[in-house]
């Protein structure tokens, strides 16, 4: 049986830190609502995503409540990068799907899935990544890696650190959305029926780089980095 040795995450290099954060982002999307208010335009975060590949389906996986708070009709709002921009997919592009949905919601299961035709995947393959489950599937279902194998990151949205911001001289608004990756381990794991579930803890002291609230992050990626030590 291998030993595993408990490191500190402040024994991790930030530079490491920064690269899993950075591939994660390449897969990482997130939702709004663009509607009309009285001073103009505004877009409303309304959750987080993941796309994903399997076979010829590209989707972006995501929490089936946030898919239920998706518009169906119009157009729906993504958020792809930290540049100034607005990008849409027309409704008629997708399809929403509930993959598994139990009847408590704080017990889960708890997925959903947008389902994207060619024409829309063409557009987003030339900006961001779909990550390909079927290459890591066979290796998942027979031989899953130690859940304290590794680093694992939760990465999403986090609406608390929305910001809204009017240029004084154009008058136009603006709004930036953060993307949170949020390190830690597991503090326990159960597997229940199809489906695993994992709790991780939070810090109870207050910091200013941890959030007080997660909402928006729902439906982003659970990821486990796996590392070795150089010999």
């Amino acid at each position: 049986m291998t030993s595993l040795k408990t490191i500190s995450m402040a024994d991790i290099p930030k530079t490491l830190l920064d690269n899993c954060h950075g591939r994660i982002r390449n897969y990482t999307v997130g939702f709004v609502r663009v509607e009309q208010s009285k001073s103009g335009q505004d877009a409303i975060l309304l959750g987080s995503g993941i796309l994903v590949k399997t076979g010829n389906v590209c989707a972006i996986l995501t929490a089936d409540h946030v898919r239920r708070c998706l518009p169906t009709s119009g157009r729906l709002g993504l958020i792809l990068s930290d540049k100034v921009e607005q990008t849409t997919i027309d409704i008629s592009q997708i399809q929403y799907v509930s993959i598994a949905r139990g009847d408590d919601e704080s017990l889960g299961p708890d997925i959903g899935a947008v389902l994207l035709l060619d024409t829309t995947v063409s557009s987003l393959e030339a900006r961001k990544t779909f990550y390909n489950l079927d290459l890591s599937k066979e290796r998942m279902l027979k031989a899953p890696p130690d859940i304290r194998a590794g680093l694992w990151i939760v990465q999403g949205f986090v609406n608390e650190m929305t910001t809204d911001d009017l240029d004084p001289f154009s008058n136009e608004r603006s709004k930036g959305f953060c993307m949170y990756g949020a390190f830690g381990g597991v503090e326990d794991y159960i597997s229940n029926g199809d489906h695993d579930y994992y709790t991780f803890p939070i810090p109870r002291l207050p910091s200013k780089d941890i959030p007080h609230d997660f909402g928006g992050c729902s439906g982003g990626g659970l990821w486990l980095a796996t590392f070795k030590r150089a010999s």
